[in-house]
């Protein structure tokens, strides 16, 4: 009999005590396993300890020695180089626009970096089944070599179609499957039961995962287009991907915009280069506290909270304010504001999904349906700058408009959980 049977005192405190509930006896799962121990396939060595050894067994993650930390930092390697550059779109778009694409619109040139935006979030339901199959090697070392590949290209590049497939589609695909392969390798050794302190550590580090994401990076289970298309049939689980769509469709806007925006308003440019820095260490902090909010006073509540303070310091901060410290003002709001939607994203996501086998598949779907307004909200923003001769007015407007409609669209879906209590924990 397999040791891991042999007392309960192995498992882990905070996972179900029914641990037939965890790997039903005629799930996929249970198929492949019996597989393992004929001996006729094997599972590769990277996602074995992700894999039970029985039907009976629950899933064991190691979450504490050098190797598990290991994966952190190698996932905040990865993140640091893929997701933070990302981040760092409006330097881009800042450059191309001063520099060798000038004759190009703003929207013209927004389409690389929404591009690279895009493909990092939606090509997840793809990578995603590459790591439960094959584990996280080959998708580091194929993308690495992709994302640099790309990289390099970008810095001999001189012609728009260049760049576009320089940084838009080799680099892009490269960093996706690196990004991908850092969140399910995180996912993949720590339990999925402790959401405060993964999240606190995962968001501390720029890894973005939670328990939602854990689903795909663990499970043995086949990929079923009946789960994506079942999610589709909830109302909240709809509402909170249109929510989500409709943030994604602003966010970018003052990473891609902000710097072209703040020289437009003639700002010193020894503080313009440090913007976007702000946004982003700033953002550090806002994905560890309102995650452990979150445990406190629920999901929903902090979700709209933090949706709120972004659409309200875009409208109320970003228009009006035309000096130095008002621009610094907003960095740092909308940093703390942005990067908690960020850090709480896949657990709201996750509470909409009641069975935990289709949280990884529902997770991965919303996020490549939210992704599409990554896609088009910059360009359209760029096209919105042009017809204004300039002005950015307009895109500030779209960008304070569609983040405040995520947030009555998030108190929809809190709506049809619990009704409109407004003490209500969700």
């Amino acid at each position: 009999m397999d040791q891991s049977l042999e007392s309960d005192a192995h498992r882990d405190p905070e996972l179900p005590s029914n641990s037939s509930e965890a790997v039903s006896p005629n799930s996929d799962t249970y198929m492949d396993t019996e597989k393992t121990q004929s001996g006729s396939v094997k599972p590769p060595p990277e996602i074995q300890r992700a894999t039970p050894k029985s039907p009976n067994e629950t899933v064991q993650r190691i979450e504490s020695g050098y190797s598990a930390w290991y994966i952190i930092l190698g996932g905040w390697c990865g993140q640091f180089c893929t997701f933070g550059l990302a981040n760092c779109i409006g330097v881009f778009v800042t450059y191309y626009a001063e520099g060798p694409l000038s004759s190009y619109s703003p929207s013209t040139i927004s389409w690389i970096t929404s591009v690279q935006v895009w493909s990092m979030v939606f090509f997840g339901l793809f990578f995603g089944r590459i790591f439960d199959l094959y584990g996280p090697r080959y998708l580091l070392i194929l993308g690495s070599l992709a994302y640099i590949t790309g990289l390099m290209m970008i810095s001999v590049s001189k012609e728009y179609y260049q760049f576009f497939q320089a940084q838009a589609v080799l680099a892009s695909v490269g960093s996706a499957a690196v990004f991908n392969a850092c969140i399910s390798s995180a996912a993949a050794w720590f339990s999925p039961m402790r959401t405060k302190r993964k999240n606190m550590t995962a968001t501390a580090l720029g890894i973005m995962s939670s328990e939602g994401t854990k689903g795909a990076a663990t499970s043995k289970k086949k990929f079923t287009w009946g789960a994506v298309i079942g999610g589709f049939k909830e109302l909240p689980f709809v509402l909170t991907v249109v929510a989500s769509f409709l943030f994604f469709w602003g966010v970018f806007l003052p990473l891609s915009y902000i710097l072209l925006q703040a020289k437009d308003l003639g700002l010193d440019e020894n503080v313009v280069e440090y913007l976007l820095p702000i946004i982003n260490a700033v953002s550090i902090i806002g994905r560890i506290f309102p995650a452990i909010a979150a445990d406190r006073v629920g999901r929903f509540n902090v979700m709209i909270l933090v949706c709120a303070l972004s659409s309200i310091v875009t409208l109320g901060i970003w228009i009006p304010g035309k000096s130095v410290a008002a621009i610094i003002l907003y960095a740092v709001l909308f940093g703390l504001s942005s990067g908690g939607f960020i850090s709480l994203l896949p657990a709201v996501i996750a509470q909409v999904s009641p069975e935990i086998s289709q949280m990884g598949v529902r997770t991965g779907a919303a996020f490549a349906v939210a992704s599409f307004g990554s896609l088009t909200g910059s360009p359209i923003a760029g096209a919105v700058v042009s017809a204004q001769g300039g002005s950015y007015l307009g895109l500030q407007i779209f960008c304070g408009c569609t983040i405040l409609a995520s947030v009555l669209v998030f108190v929809a879906a809190r709506g049809v959980q619990v009704g409109f209590l407004v003490l209500k924990k969700v």
